[in-house]
């Protein structure tokens, strides 16, 4: 119908409420003019991700992908199909994510010489078509990100993303 069809091929946040053999298992909120939906126990696809998760053994993907986004962890997905009460998500490629730590971790004091650390993390062209034109040696950086945490609260004081324009 005409509501599904507004939703398709949009972003949309998810959240991370955990993993199983299908995929990872997500909760999504839809905003529209009207009303606000809450779509739960939603999942992503093994086969929808990348091929780099997609093709490596169920325990491996699991423990990779668990370890990267945990639960409680948000980004933005695609709604690629609305078919017969299926819903189909993938990731958006452009999408920050929100993660959380680990809960083993969340209680646990760093001990760092350090007062503040700054985590950067550098993103570079990428091509998934069958025969990419980008490399390793020809991609280029295309953001810097990064997020300044102060070891003794580690909470995130501040954060800032710049975009810079390739040159191909």
């Amino acid at each position: 119908n005409n509501t599904s069809k507004a939703f398709v091929l949009k972003s949309h946040w998810v959240t991370v409420v955990g993993y199983d053999s299908r995929g990872m298992l997500v909760d999504m909120i839809v905003d529209t003019p009207t009303q606000r939906w809450r779509l739960n126990d939603l999942c992503i696809l093994w086969n929808d991700f990348p091929w780099e998760v997609s093709s490596l053994p169920f325990d491996k993907r699991l423990a990779l992908s668990s370890a990267r986004i945990g639960i409680g962890s948000s980004f933005k997905v695609r709604i690629i199909e609305i078919n017969d009460n299926v819903i189909r998500l993938s990731p958006s490629k452009y999408s920050t994510p929100i993660l959380k730590m680990p809960c083993e971790l969340s209680g646990v004091k760093a001990i760092c010489p350090f007062r503040y650390l700054i985590a950067l993390d550098l993103e570079a062209t990428c091509d998934y078509s069958p025969k990419p034109k980008v490399n390793a040696k020809t991609a280029e950086i295309i953001e810097f990100p990064w997020v300044v945490v102060d070891t003794k609260t580690l909470k995130i004081i501040n954060e800032r993303q710049i975009y810079v324009k390739p040159d191909n």
